[in-house]
């Protein structure tokens, strides 16, 4: 393949991958494959599979947590329903108003909400 048949998504990546091992101060080569990635130093070759350096995607791990988070809300003892606007002139107002309620002894729901995002 010539360098010009590269598609120019790969070149960038590449170019990112070489800056990244400047940064580390990475001395060696690369070598990559469709399925793996091998580093190589003047004495040694360190392959590295491709399948163990995939990042799961954000929905994924979501779709994956669903359950626990439905499971959760089964649980919740306090009322979610009523939503009424907060009082207040302008955006702060409502949101320092919303958040002294929501993390009041009687209904403490902040750090339930909070936990949702873990």
């Amino acid at each position: 393949m010539d360098s010009s048949e590269i598609p120019l998504h790969l070149k960038k990546t590449f170019a990112r991958l070489q800056l990244q091992m400047e940064k580390a101060k990475i001395t060696g080569t690369y070598i990559i494959s469709t399925d793996t990635i091998t580093y190589q130093n003047n004495l040694h070759s360190y392959p590295v599979s491709i399948e163990n350096i995939k990042r799961e995607s954000d929905a994924n791990r979501l779709h994956q947590k669903m359950p626990e988070f439905i499971n959760d809300l089964r649980f919740v003892t306090y009322d979610l329903c009523d939503v009424k606007i907060p009082p207040g002139q302008n955006w702060e107002k409502k949101v320092t108003h919303t958040c002294r309620k929501i993390s009041t002894i009687e209904n403490n729901q902040l750090s339930y909400y909070y936990n949702l995002g873990v």
